[in-house]
């Protein structure tokens, strides 16, 4: 391969001026010369038998000169390095063969036949007005004007001035042991009967844009189908009208802009910086395309931008250095101006993710404009939010900054650090709306006697007097059309009041809200937090029925995309009664993700933290079964004696024939129990056993 740099060049130039003027000081005219090879073996260059008149064709044309082949069916062989300064025309059904070198400084134009099995290099204009045809492991390089109505290559092309083609690259035009290296502008078109036919389909193993520009609407729009792989290294590929990638080794790399009217990726997208992809109709991946991104441990980058995509296929991502990441790290992977929100293209269909370190985990993220990859502490899967004071600092809150709607049910669990009735009050939620607050407190009114918990949107209020102690509760207000109506603890119906009969609490569309703290602060109230934990906020946008609510007071929901569900918060992050600075997010886990930003959490230890849970997990409950074999392990309490350690309130406790547990400490507990045939539970005097399905 003959390769030439830009200092060459410049060289070569200067060396061309001084050959030109020799030519015309020597020749003092132009000259044209024939090639007509009529019927001789010998089709070569050389042969002055194939040449009019017997001139030979000179190896270096001057300026002034014309070579001419126009015969029918003439064959030439250029067996010899030619250089060309003025204007070779290849007419008719002429035939031209390079065996040898070919460099082309002025005007090359061809309207028959034109095979370069050996080397071809222009900087002046070839114009291809028929067939080209670049053979296996032969190199065809522009620095010029080259524009042709069909390319065949089989070997390398490499360009770097303008390359039009107006016509079609044929199906295996561009093959698999073939290369097209683009530092220049390479233009491909259709021919008007092919209107929005194809530009060219890639097979081969680099098309390789090096800064370069690729287009496909050049006189007509044409498209481009790549089943093999384009190397797109900072340049721009603008296709008109579809770009479709599909094929056992579609590949598209690198980085740089590719612009289409729309496109389909059924193939490996592998960026390698910064990629965008700007098309005017969905870009759609399928199920069969990968998207491989490899991640650095320095500032964060936008790896891959699509104006408007449709999410499938597989998700791989690896480390571009042996390292870890840093701990509590957000990678944005992919971003979007639109995602295309059709049904099974909102998301990846599976994910290929590196290793982590022990008590990390990856969490993807699919946000309004990006997907996110989090690096962050693994979690116990069941865990709370502590919001208790540190001293003399007030509690932590939560913000979330997101409409979710009318909210004809609010539930949620909590466990308060005082009893009621509480001075100044506690502060649980704060829900705004164009109209004003909804404020759901803990003795926040001490004008109402014996109010334990309430809320108040406006004039309207609806309260209870329930006893609260310091445990776990469930708490639901749930609004008939249009106002609260009723309150449900622990998902059974509690007496409710009004503190004017005739001013029930209106439902109001939610703009945003504040969890544990007063949102906005009225002019004259004082600031107001909750003291204590939460867990399993949601919001639904009906009325939730009694039975639906007793069927989930004491779990958490089995799907998180349910009918209705406007947000849900199970609070389930973090490792419990750790450090996590990192999470400062609240998740919303509904299909809406309404998150939530966290305020002044100290996060470390179990100040102000993410704690365990005793809310049972959606699928319950668990059989635990007794397994205690010896004598002197008959006792509930030995975590030893049980196939999934002392049993919880999510529990099925199964006591096996021939097996005797006695409850012999208090605060023993299941959801619920079952002593088997010859079976036996004792449970000593002065001693209890609260199996929480009593409550049915």
């Amino acid at each position: 391969m003959i390769q030439i740099n830009e200092k060459s060049k410049i060289l070569i130039r200067k060396l061309t001026v001084v050959i030109c003027l020799l030519g015309m000081s020597q020749m003092g005219f132009s000259t044209n010369y024939e090639f007509i090879n009529s019927g001789f073996a010998s089709a070569s260059y050389t042969n002055p038998n194939n040449w009019v008149g017997g001139i030979v064709g000179p190896t270096i044309i001057g300026v002034s000169d014309t070579v001419i082949l126009s015969s029918t069916f003439t064959t030439c062989v250029i067996d010899i390095h030619i250089e060309n300064f003025g204007l070779i025309t290849i007419q008719g059904s002429a035939k031209v063969i390079i065996t040898d070198t070919v460099s082309n400084y002025a005007t090359l134009i061809n309207q028959g036949d034109f095979q370069n099995y050996h080397t071809l290099i222009s900087f002046g204009t070839f114009d291809n007005n028929w067939s080209f045809k670049n053979g296996m492991s032969d190199v065809f390089e522009n620095w010029g004007m080259f524009t042709s109505n069909g390319c065949e290559n089989s070997g390398t092309i490499i360009n770097r001035g303008v390359f039009h083609v107006e016509g079609t690259f044929e199906d295996d035009t561009l093959r698999p042991n073939s290369t097209f290296e683009n530092s220049g502008q390479l233009m491909v078109g259709s021919f008007a009967r092919y209107y929005m036919g194809l530009g060219f389909k890639n097979l081969t193993s680099g098309i390789m844009n090096n800064d370069g520009e690729i287009k496909t609407y050049y006189n007509f729009p044409a498209s481009v189908y790549n089943d093999g792989q384009i190397y797109n290294n900072l340049g721009s590929i603008d296709i008109h009208p579809l770009f479709i990638t599909s094929g056992p080794h579609a590949k598209i790399r690198g980085h740089g802009l590719i612009n289409a009217y729309s496109a389909s990726i059924d193939g490996a997208l592998c960026p390698d910086d910064p990629m965008k992809i700007i098309t005017e109709f969905p870009c759609l991946l399928t199920d069969s395309t990968l998207i491989e991104i490899e991640i650095n441990l320095g500032p964060a980058f936008d790896t891959l931008h699509f104006s408007n995509v449709g999410l499938s296929g597989i998700l791989k991502v690896r480390y571009s250095t042996n390292q870890r990441p840093y701990e509590c790290r957000d990678y944005v992977i992919i971003t979007f101006d639109q995602l295309f929100n059709a049904q099974g293209f909102t998301t990846f269909d599976s994910l290929d993710l590196p290793t982590t370190n022990p008590g990390f985990k990856w969490e993807v993220v699919y946000n309004p404009n990006d997907v996110t990859l989090r690096y962050y502490p693994d979690d116990d899967n069941n865990n709370a939010l502590n919001f208790q004071s540190i001293g003399n600092v007030d509690s932590g809150y939560i913000h979330v900054n997101s409409s979710i709607g009318m909210a004809k049910t609010i539930e949620f669990r909590f466990f308060p650090e005082k009893t009621n009735p509480n001075e100044p009050g506690e502060m649980i939620m704060s829900l705004d709306n164009s109209a004003g607050s909804y404020i759901l407190s803990m003795g926040l009114t001490s004008a109402v006697e014996g109010e334990t918990m309430s809320l108040t949107n406006g004039a309207g209020m609806i309260y209870t007097t329930y006893p609260f102690d310091k445990e776990w509760y469930h708490v639901a207000f749930v609004a008939d059309i249009n106002h609260y109506t009723k309150i449900y603890v622990n998902g059974m119906p509690v007496p409710v009041f009004f503190r004017d009969p005739n001013l029930e609490p209106q439902v109001y569309e939610i703009d945003s809200f504040r969890i544990g703290a007063r949102k906005p602060y009225p002019q004259g109230f004082t600031q107001a937090f909750f003291r204590g934990k939460i867990d399993e906020l949601r919001f639904w946008d009906h009325a939730r029925s009694e039975s639906q609510i007793l069927d989930y007071f004491y779990r958490e929901l089995l799907n998180q995309q349910a009918f209705g569900l406007r947000a849900y918060y199970p609070m389930n992050q973090g490792k419990r009664n750790d450090s996590n600075q990192c999470i400062d997010y609240l998740e919303d886990v509904s299909a809406f993700g309404n998150h939530g930003q966290l305020y002044d959490f100290s996060l470390v230890g179990s100040s102000t933290n993410w704690i365990g849970s005793l809310t049972c997990e959606a699928l319950i409950p668990s059989e635990n079964v007794f397994i205690g074999e010896a004598v002197d392990s008959t006792s509930w309490f030995e975590d030893e004696n049980w196939s999934l350690g002392i049993p919880t309130g999510c529990h099925h406790a199964i006591i096996p024939d021939a097996m005797q547990v006695i409850v012999d400490a208090d605060q023993a507990n299941c959801f619920t129990i079952e002593v088997e045939n010859g079976g036996r539970l004792e449970v000593l005097e002065s001693k209890s056993l609260d199996v929480k399905l009593s409550v049915f």
